[in-house]
């Protein structure tokens, strides 16, 4: 890898605390065990230990709760009620991201309505192929 650092990752190195350095380095020196601790800490934000994590993963089959798709690169998200923060299942990035987020029932159920009656059926008179 380059020794070269540009843009904001310079700007970043020439501003930062000897402490923030010292933090950078270790957090490079010890990836695996930071990845961890960072797990250890996210899962406890939702009352979650590995274990339960992993209970919700086996019952889920290991595939996210709304595509039923396997994760590729990244663990499965806990999605959680952003109101009550009950955990209410494990997603996949694109579903947590983009599916769920900020959705109710009440926000969702205008998408379903579309799906079922389409309006361009209604207007034509009969179904599109």
């Amino acid at each position: 890898m380059s020794s070269i650092i540009y843009g904001t990752e310079r700007l970043k190195r020439l501003t930062e605390t000897k402490e923030e350095t010292k933090k950078r380095k270790y957090r490079q020196a010890n990836k695996e065990a930071f990845k961890a601790y960072q797990r250890k800490s996210q899962l406890a934000k939702y009352g979650l230990t590995e274990e339960l994590y992993w209970k919700i993963f086996t019952y889920q089959g290991g595939k996210c709760a709304i595509c039923r798709a396997f994760p590729k690169k990244r663990r499965l998200a806990v999605d959680h009620d952003h109101a009550t923060e009950k955990v209410r299942g494990l997603l996949c990035f694109v579903c947590n991201k983009y599916r769920v987020s900020g959705n109710t029932l009440a926000t969702i159920q205008p998408v379903i309505d579309y799906l079922t009656n389409p309006p361009a059926d209604k207007a034509l008179n009969e179904p599109l192929t």
